[in-house]
């Protein structure tokens, strides 16, 4: 009985631990998220006087685009990353697998599905009238195979792909990363 105690207690410490990781992970993500929104928003620019801003804001503005805010991609792909491989096992990668396609593969086809049908749309019907300035999407093979698996018409899909990628060479990357003389190199 002492034993079960031990092992209790045990249980206890590691699903404290796994939730306190979680709940770092979910306030990093959305730190980050921030950080991204950051980046890609020109509106701190050009609401705070544009092209005639001070020279302290306009090195304000620098520090804020180029430093810390700059670590916010790099640092989801090795969130990404650090997720996929803890308990990782090669004889996992099977199931991992199935679970990233679930997770990344279906919803990533499916919204570059729906992103293509609304170039299309904005192409070949009335809507295109109001959708002026855009390049139209031309059908055929190329460029349907492209809008699908290479997120042509949805260019921030390229975050998700390069997860995908790095999901499918899982077993490269552990090999390289368990060999402390190819690690280092």
């Amino acid at each position: 009985s002492q034993n079960t105690v031990y092992c209790v207690e045990g249980v206890d410490a590691m699903t404290e631990s796994l939730q306190y990781y979680w709940k770092k992970k979910t306030i990093v993500s959305f730190i980050l998220s921030i950080f991204v929104i950051i980046i890609h928003n020109p509106s701190f620019t050009y609401y705070a006087g544009g092209d005639g801003l001070s020279p302290v804001f306009q090195a304000l503005n620098i520090f804020v685009h180029s430093s810390f805010v700059a670590v916010a991609v790099p640092l989801f792909f090795i969130i990404s990353g650090a997720t996929f491989f803890r308990n990782y096992d090669n004889r996992d990668y099977k199931r991992k697998l199935v679970s990233r396609l679930k997770t990344l593969g279906i919803p990533y086809l499916c919204w570059n599905f729906l992103n293509m049908l609304f170039e299309i749309a904005t192409s070949y019907t009335f809507i295109s009238n109001y959708f002026t300035g855009r390049e139209k999407f031309i059908i055929n093979v190329p460029n349907v195979l492209r809008a699908l698996f290479l997120y042509e018409c949805n260019g921030p899909f390229w975050f998700i792909f390069c997860l995908i990628v790095f999901v499918i060479f899982t077993p490269v990357i552990n090999a390289v990363i368990s060999n402390k003389i190819i690690g280092a190199v």
